[in-house]
């Protein structure tokens, strides 16, 4: 059996902050340290007990304090039943809002009253946050200049505090990342709370999260950057239209076009132009690559030909989308062959904005298959690359190939520091 040993829990202030600390008398006098996360347990009780120090005994495990437990265990006991209580109230207050949520989720009408009909109904991805137009940098307020320090008052600025007051609707995640909870080999975080024993929200991220409105919305520079280099970004998904496609061999990129050519911008060039749509007209392209039917109902039996990288001949037929044409891949036949002379039957099933064109036109085409799998729900083709009559591909500068590297490298390196 382990000898307890004595000591005191209680707290200390610091840089404004309370904390749970514990004390005990050891060979070199007394020893004073935080309490220890996997002890974090008794922080609650600490606060209904509504004490400053208590006695306590524990064991000692490779020199720190474990399974500490109170001295006087009727006071104990009553602030851990306290503590229970309210932990079985918070739990029923989350399930009444979980609830409610619900309720709420189940009346689309009330979704309803609040579209507006004359609404565009184009999407915009909030990932690509608020643009950053020009700056006009000698504005007399907000224009750029030396900012003032923080380590006094300004007799001509204004200093004070935003007082917020926020409702939280749905719910939300709290973790203490200070305190870890060990249950065998899982670990979970307990509620941050504050001195009053109420859930905290750091007032920084609040502070954050206004600044960055603030300096969106006045157009502010971005923060100081401790390199000249530039910064990753998600693009609009507009530019994918821009991508050409390309298969890298022996350190070369060769491009594929299909059976369309590159025009201004890298866009595939227009090859029908629609009149006035929605008060603009629509330039209709044809896409590079082929599309391959994998998922969602759109596959076929391609005979295990539709590997990554395989060399095919596959046959295709044209087909038009909302805003683009592409060509449908109905079968593959294997590409180290002779050309196939068969003319097989497109069974892909017409959808809400898609069609086969009319008269629809088919052909065989030797490609490359290039399959990344289903990396996002609402994926439902794979691609066959090609150039149109069998021609050699394109290949691309070497400079050219070599920015291509260094941006992708930066857009890792970007993502690794995040």
């Amino acid at each position: 059996m382990v000898d307890k040993m004595e000591g005191k829990v209680f707290w200390e202030k610091k840089d404004g902050e309370r904390r749970l600390m514990i004390s005990w008398q050891a060979k070199k006098g007394e020893t004073k340290i935080p309490l220890p996360t996997v002890e974090s347990k008794i922080i609650p009780l600490m606060l209904k007990m509504k004490v400053e120090k208590v006695d306590v005994l524990f064991e000692q495990v490779s020199g720190n304090p474990r399974n500490i437990e109170f001295v006087n265990r009727n006071a104990a006991l009553l602030a851990e039943s306290e503590v229970k209580k309210q932990e079985e109230i918070q739990k029923a207050n989350v399930e009444e809002l979980e609830e409610s949520f619900i309720e709420k989720k189940e009346k689309p009408q009330f979704v309803e009253k609040l579209i507006d009909k004359n609404y565009s109904k184009d999407f915009h991805n909030p990932y690509n946050f608020v643009p950053a137009p020009p700056r006009v940098l000698d504005h007399k307020e907000l224009g750029d200049k030396l900012p003032n320090g923080h380590d006094r008052y300004y007799a001509d600025y204004y200093s004070g505090k935003l007082t917020v007051k926020m409702k939280v609707t749905t719910p939300l995640l709290l973790p203490d990342t200070a305190r870890i909870l060990l249950d065998g080999d899982h670990i979970s975080y307990p509620v941050r709370i504050d001195e009053n024993g109420k859930s905290f929200l750091n007032p920084t991220a609040i502070k954050g999260m206004l600044r960055s409105a603030y300096e969106a919305v006045t157009n502010s520079r971005m923060s100081s950057f401790s390199e000249h280099k530039r910064l990753a970004f998600r693009g609009e998904p507009s530019e994918a239209l821009k991508l050409v496609p390309a298969r890298i061999k022996n350190d070369k990129v060769f491009l594929y076009v299909g059976n369309t050519k590159i025009g201004n911008d890298n866009l595939p060039e227009v090859i029908e132009i629609i009149p006035k749509h929605n008060g603009n007209d629509l330039e209709i392209r044809e896409m590079y690559a082929a599309w391959l039917g994998k998922y969602k109902g759109c596959g076929n039996n391609y005979k295990g030909l539709d590997k990554h990288g395989e060399e095919v001949w596959a046959y295709i037929t044209n087909w038009e989308h909302k805003k683009f044409d592409f060509w449908n891949v109905v079968e593959l036949q294997d590409g180290s062959l002779t050309k196939p002379k068969t003319t097989p039957t497109d069974n892909r099933k017409k959808w809400n904005n898609g069609r086969k064109k009319s008269p629809q036109v088919g052909k065989w085409i030797k490609g490359f298959v290039c399959k990344t799998g289903r990396n996002f729900d609402r994926k439902h083709d794979e691609r066959v690359l090609f150039m149109p009559n069998e021609e050699s591909p394109i290949e691309a500068k070497v400079e050219d190939f070599q920015k291509l590297k260094d941006e992708w490298k930066r857009l890792i390196e970007n993502y690794a520091e995040i």
